[in-house]
């Protein structure tokens, strides 16, 4: 019976096999629990993803988008994966999405542990052990792509929970300041050297040259896809003050934003204090007062 199916199916014309297809699909997910659609994502997606890139974007747009209808398909599971941003109109549902996503998710993290283990493994071999194409690893690789070094040793891999909650009053801010040529962002670190930068990024784009700087919110920057991020992909120029060496603030925005170039300015080189010093309770408020003023109009001085 199954082999009478499968030839049936082999002379259906392509149009009448893909509605074959969706009907199937719609049937599928409108019975099936959210383990059994996951699963049937699991084992669909590394058969497409091994026939090359375009047949999952295919697949994507053909097969898995019209099933359920034309419903308008909401960005609930960010925008890092493979289909997001410009391709998320591929999906129908924000269901289709997030199942794709979770798969993606795992495909990057088997990834990331090959390399981890695997200390300089090839392209073609990493492609083979996750069973797809090396073409659709370059799509997931496609940061170190120009690094014939596939090693991850010198990157900490981590998980943000992605949230569907939005901050309109930070949406509506970032709107606003979008037309600023500089994007100040600072390492916002609890200790002194932080405190300072903190500071002095707030009198720069508050107090001294308002007109031409914008705040930015890292955190918000750092752990979701919106406005605030959005700020530093479309500066004309973007200033990380770093309160020391470490330089959390552009290391963060480059693990969000890859094409991101910010310009670094480490603050406490810039005024003069006891470098033995760590803590905010170790200096009074007058004198963190008068540092960060101080940082904060050297630097306005080099804009």
């Amino acid at each position: 019976m199954l082999n009478d199916l499968e030839k049936e199916f082999d002379n259906l014309p392509k149009e009448e096999k893909a509605k074959a297809v969706e009907q199937i699909l719609d049937r599928f997910i409108k019975h099936s629990d959210d383990a059994e659609k996951t699963q049937l994502m699991m084992n669909v997606m590394p058969k497409m993803m091994g026939n090359e890139m375009s047949m999952m974007k295919i697949m994507c747009q053909q097969m898995m988008a019209p099933q359920i209808g034309n419903a308008k398909t909401s960005n609930t599971h960010g925008s890092n994966s493979c289909c997001s941003d410009k391709n998320e109109s591929m999906f129908s549902t924000v269901e289709i999405k997030n199942i794709f996503d979770d798969w993606v998710l795992q495909v990057q993290e088997e990834i990331n542990n090959l390399r981890t283990e695997n200390k300089g493994i090839s392209k073609e071999e990493l492609a083979q052990k996750i069973k797809i194409s090396v073409e659709s690893l370059e799509y997931f690789i496609k940061d170190d792509i120009a690094n014939e070094n596939l090693t991850s040793s010198d990157f900490e891999v981590i998980k943000i929970e992605k949230i569907n909650n939005i901050c309109p009053m930070c949406e509506d801010y970032a709107k606003e300041q979008t037309k600023k040529p500089v994007v100040i962002m600072s390492c916002e670190g609890a200790c002194l050297r932080g405190e300072i930068s903190r500071r002095a990024a707030n009198h720069i784009c508050h107090d001294l040259i308002p007109a031409k700087t914008v705040r930015l919110c890292l955190g918000g920057a750092f752990t979701k896809d919106g406005g605030q991020r959005n700020l530093v992909k479309n500066a004309e120029r973007v200033i990380a003050l770093e309160g020391c060496f470490i330089k959390c603030a552009s290391r963060m925005i480059k693990g969000v934003v890859p094409d991101a170039e910010p310009e670094v300015i480490i603050t406490d080189k810039l005024f003069t204090f006891d470098t033995n010093i760590f803590g905010i309770n170790e200096m009074t408020k007058e004198e963190i007062h008068d540092n960060s003023l101080e940082v904060a109009k050297k630097i306005v001085e080099q804009l």
